[in-house]
């Protein structure tokens, strides 16, 4: 009986070691689904950024953030060159506006820069640049936010057209529908489990705290 009851053990141990290295697994598994397909690919745009301060220009790396306590614009700038027919991608931009300018040109602008307030932290820009290029043309990005902090996380690059829209086709499913859909099943399952909790009359039970857990998780999900 001794024997049979360590064995029993035995295996009680294996199998929850077994579903630790399956959690583990998992865990680096998505961690890889979200991570592999914002990576730049094609030509990276990592050379020679400079940032303005005041009216000087140091250079400057990607990833790179900065801490705003006030309305700020920050300016970055390089030079690029890209064949007829690519199109320019930028994810991992975060502040409240953002405008992007080509050799003096405005190619993106989204939010006030006097008044910052858009959201773009989770947005993947695909910008399809003119067809006929220079061998070196400017590309200035320019970031402003009032409060939250700027950065940019990976340096933009360039790609063609139709590889360009499947790249941002399936970075915005990963990280703003997925996202959505998450918070409105949140929002549902927290509404479900609290109405079981009054159903059954048990106002301190599991399914309350997991119901009002859901909601403000939604809650905070969609700040």
């Amino acid at each position: 009986m001794f024997v049979n009851l360590q064995s029993n053990n035995m295996k009680t141990i294996q199998r929850k070691i077994i579903w630790a290295i399956f959690a583990v697994l998992s865990f680096f598994a998505l961690f890889l689904l979200l991570y592999i397909p914002i990576q730049p690919r094609g030509n990276i745009i990592s050379e020679g950024w400079e940032m303005q301060v005041g009216d000087e220009w140091y250079p400057v790396s990607f990833p790179y953030q900065q801490r705003i306590d006030e309305t700020t614009t920050l300016i970055f700038r390089t030079e690029m060159s890209y064949s007829p027919g690519d199109a320019m991608i930028l994810t991992g931009l975060k502040g409240q506006a953002v405008r992007i300018i080509l050799d003096g040109n405005t190619i993106l602008s989204l939010g006030d820069q006097e008044k910052p307030t858009a959201n773009i932290w989770n947005k993947t820009f695909m910008i399809q640049l003119p067809e006929e290029s220079a061998s070196s043309l400017m590309l200035e990005i320019q970031l402003s936010s009032a409060s939250f902090p700027i950065c940019i996380a990976m340096p933009p690059y360039t790609v063609e057209k139709s590889q360009a829209a499947n790249r941002v086709m399936w970075i915005d499913f990963l990280y703003n529908d997925i996202l959505l859909n998450s918070v409105g099943a949140s929002y549902l399952i927290g509404l479900i489990l609290i109405i079981l909790s009054l159903m059954r009359k048990r106002r301190f039970s599991a399914e309350l705290f997991f119901g009002l857990a859901s909601i403000f998780g939604a809650l905070e999900t969609f700040d």
